[in-house]
């Protein structure tokens, strides 16, 4: 493939058919009436010309097959309902281009996104899948929040391993060589939360990452997001990487190049998001040395709250806290251990304070909100907050 594609800021809707595609663009669609049409459009915007477009309908009921109809240059491809990953692997068997990037029905693409993804791939032919950062908006487009990789390591067994903790990449803003596909990465059809999760740790299992730090993929928050089913998408990730063995998990932090503090506080981490609790505590007692780290309290006090020894968490929390009093996750977590024991007034002040730490902290905000007091956060906060529905 050679590098002297057209770039174009014409944006007409007359542009005219590319008969080998640089960049296949693949959309998975289900009763999208609402939004195809502007993610279509900022396809159709795009400064990078030589592209086709993939849809692949997943049983629509709605009027969405008949607007993707009405726009040039896509290849619309019904299928009885099968699901998101079903969907997206059709796409891929369809694509005939040696690069490959999806967008959701409703979301959208800034208008250079594959242009400046497709010169990183070209600039650096080591690199087999690049992703960037996202904006976020609400339904009516008014409430904008970027969101930022908080960890890119050039060190795929680093990022590997540390994915395993927490997911870091942005799934759809990922742009990959069809290799990637070729080599056997597929959606998991049996997944109906996070399929995007577990197509990441296949990517990671052998291709490099590259990130680029602009947002240039668009997410609309709405009620009818999968990923707003928070709970079912974290507990589908830990089953994820509970079903990998704990030799495996193992193996991949033993290949990363952290050093050996680094290693037993991310096999604690993972024992803590795969519900192994027992297995945590056991981990930080014998190989963390928590007397100066207020996270390895803080996880202490969730392997206790979880199973149950709500003093022996308050306790925990509040060695958390003394060291790092700017704790909101900590000050959350020990309203909750305090409610526990039926002291809501003491744990109501927590909840308070935290939420005063952290404005927008949803754990806080629902335990005083609702008054169960059970909203626990397992992991510490991201560097800006999301909102879930």
């Amino acid at each position: 493939m050679t590098n002297n594609h057209n770039f174009s800021s014409n944006r007409s809707n007359s542009i005219q058919s590319v008969a080998t595609p640089g960049i296949s663009v693949i959309i998975p669609m289900y009763n999208a009436q609402p939004y195809i049409e502007d993610a279509l459009k900022s396809i159709q915007e795009q400064t990078f010309n030589e592209y086709e477009i993939i849809v692949i309908d997943d049983g629509s009921t709605d009027k969405s097959a008949k607007i993707v109809k009405s726009f040039p240059r896509v290849n619309y491809h019904y299928q009885k309902n099968q699901g998101e990953a079903a969907a997206r692997n059709q796409g891929m068997e369809l694509a005939r281009g040696k690069i490959i990037t999806f967008l959701d029905a409703d979301d959208w693409y800034e208008p250079t996104k594959l242009e400046e993804q497709w010169r990183y791939l070209q600039e650096n032919p080591t690199i087999d899948v690049v992703y960037c950062d996202y904006i976020v908006k609400d339904q009516t487009k008014e409430e904008t929040t970027i969101i930022q990789s908080e960890y890119f390591d050039p060190n795929r067994k680093n990022l590997l391993a540390t994915v395993l903790f927490r997911q870091t990449i942005h799934t759809g803003s990922m742009m990959f060589r069809r290799r990637c596909f070729e080599a056997g990465c597929r959606y998991n059809p049996q997944l109906r939360y996070a399929p995007d999760y577990d197509f990441c740790l296949q990517l990671l299992t052998n291709h490099l990452f590259g990130y680029l730090h602009k947002p240039l993929y668009g997410y609309r928050r709405h009620q009818g997001n999968m990923t707003n089913a928070h709970q079912r998408q974290k507990s589908t990730e830990a089953a994820i990487v509970r079903a990998l063995g704990i030799s495996k998990i193992r193996k991949i932090i033993d290949e990363s190049s952290f050093d050996k503090s680094q290693k037993n506080l991310l096999l604690a981490r993972i024992f803590l998001k795969t519900s192994k609790y027992r297995e945590c505590l056991q981990q930080l007692e014998q190989h963390v040395r928590v007397q100066d780290i207020p996270l390895a309290y803080f996880y202490r006090g969730n392997c206790h709250y979880m199973l149950g020894v709500f003093s022996l968490s308050q306790q925990t929390y509040q060695k958390a806290i003394e060291l790092s009093p700017a704790f909101p996750e900590a000050m959350n977590n020990l309203g909750c251990a305090l409610s526990a024991q039926n002291r809501d007034i003491e744990a109501r002040q927590a909840f308070t304070s935290a939420l005063k730490l952290r404005p927008g902290y949803m754990d806080a905000t629902k335990n005083l909100a609702k008054g169960q007091s059970n909203h626990l956060t397992l992991f510490e906060l991201r560097g800006v907050l999301t909102h879930y529905y």
